[in-house]
């Protein structure tokens, strides 16, 4: 604790700013971006449903099939497909999982506007500016200045400039 007492107070505001940040996180919201990116190979692909299947033998073949055609129809990448498998795999409690518990996996990082800003930095000072950082992203068909949580770069280890 220091003597004049800012040390504490930064750790106050910073401790509340991320109690609200996990809280804004949780809401649905068209300002997100997903942090997964890249391409889905074939290897990977093959790999993700044979680990399906033996962690599910019970499930047909053609289930797999499905689920193979679904995750290139939505896009997944070769670190979404590994991620969502486990999770499914982890998580799952009833006897065979749905194709839409592998296909809504998603992690999801939170953008804001200017405006999501100030407000945040009327909230909680001026100790906002230094927990984000700003990027110009294609949002909409057009190009917008967002912030971005360094703790959510930090947590999921994103490179701020691989954003597009």
């Amino acid at each position: 604790m220091e003597i004049n007492g800012q040390g504490t107070s930064r750790e106050l505001v910073k401790q509340n700013l991320k109690n609200s940040l996990e809280i804004s996180t949780s809401k649905k919201s068209d300002f997100e971006i997903s942090i997964y990116s890249g391409e889905l190979t074939n290897e990977i692909t093959q790999i993700g449903m044979l680990k399906a299947k033996s962690a599910f033998p019970a499930l047909p073949n053609n289930f797999f099939l499905t689920l193979k055609d679904r995750i290139i129809a939505n896009g997944f990448s070769n670190k979404r497909l590994i991620d969502a498998v486990n999770h499914v795999i982890d998580n799952h409690v009833y006897p065979e999982p749905s194709i839409a518990e592998f296909i809504s996996f998603d992690r999801k990082i939170k953008l804001y506007s200017h405006q999501d800003i100030l407000k945040l930095v009327e909230e909680f000072g001026a100790v906002v500016w230094d927990d984000y950082q700003s990027k110009k992203l294609n949002i909409s068909g057009g190009m917008k200045t967002v912030w971005i949580s360094k703790l959510e770069l930090k947590k999921y280890n994103i490179d701020i400039e691989t954003l597009k």
